[in-house]
């Protein structure tokens, strides 16, 4: 009888500590792939912060975990001009880094016209798409200045737009460091002549940028300056 109590102790023992670890590992493995997202979410104002930049920089220490990093071009930014003569739109190249497959507590994506961040203040906007499972960090458009020139003696309205655009060579995953490199500037140009007086105002996806007052015979230039950025993995340091 005395052995027989004692296998039982021991067997019941045993099942104790197995369900524990089994339990134990199960806990660890719904756990893990939870933590590269928190550490994710962490460094996405350093990385905002590098995107936007007046000068290059490193990030150190960015965890995607098995999901990848990289960077991707979005539907282009829709910039519009109103002229009280009526309005014309053309469309700019929009950057962003992408994470597929991780989920964040962000904002869900932008839609045209509702952005949380003024497109004239520029800055990040980091967002998460639930239809293609990716979080989003993508560098807004600002208004760099508004200024007044003379064009073969006519009056001409300049308008400059400025964007960080992301060189789509970028692919990390795992534990690494991001390094930023300014390769150049590109520029894009658009004009509209003034038949009518008025108020003339720029949009960028929606959203007012700035607003003039025109005359009949001038000219409203809008330009766009795009900072191209390539973003090269390192070891994590």
């Amino acid at each position: 009888m005395h052995y027989t109590l004692t296998t039982i102790l021991v067997t019941a023992s045993l099942i104790a500590i197995l369900g524990g670890a089994a339990a134990g590992l199960y806990y660890y493995i719904t756990q893990v792939p939870e933590a590269p997202a928190t550490a994710f979410q962490g460094k996405i104002p350093e990385i905002s912060a590098l995107l936007t930049a007046s000068q290059d920089g490193v990030v150190y220490g960015v965890s995607t975990g098995r999901c990848a990093m990289s960077s991707v071009q979005l539907e282009p930014f829709n910039i519009t001009l109103r002229l009280p003569e009526g309005s014309s739109w053309v469309l700019a190249n929009k950057t962003a880094l992408a994470v597929q497959g991780m989920v964040l507590s962000l904002p869900p994506a932008p839609s045209p016209g509702n952005t949380t961040s003024p497109p004239a203040s520029g800055g990040v906007k980091a967002f998460f798409s639930s239809s293609t499972s990716s979080t989003y960090i993508m560098p807004l458009m600002r208004l760099a200045s508004v200024t007044t020139e003379k064009e073969l003696g006519a009056t001409v309205h300049l308008i400059t737009l400025s964007v960080p655009s992301i060189q789509q060579d970028f692919s990390a995953a795992g534990t690494f460091s991001i390094m930023r490199k300014t390769v150049g500037t590109e520029s894009a140009e658009y004009a509209r002549s003034v038949r009518m007086g008025g108020t003339a105002v720029l949009l960028v996806d929606g959203e007012q940028v700035a607003a003039l007052q025109v005359q009949a015979g001038e000219k409203v230039k809008v330009v766009v300056v795009y900072d191209r950025i390539q973003l090269i993995k390192t070891n994590a340091g």
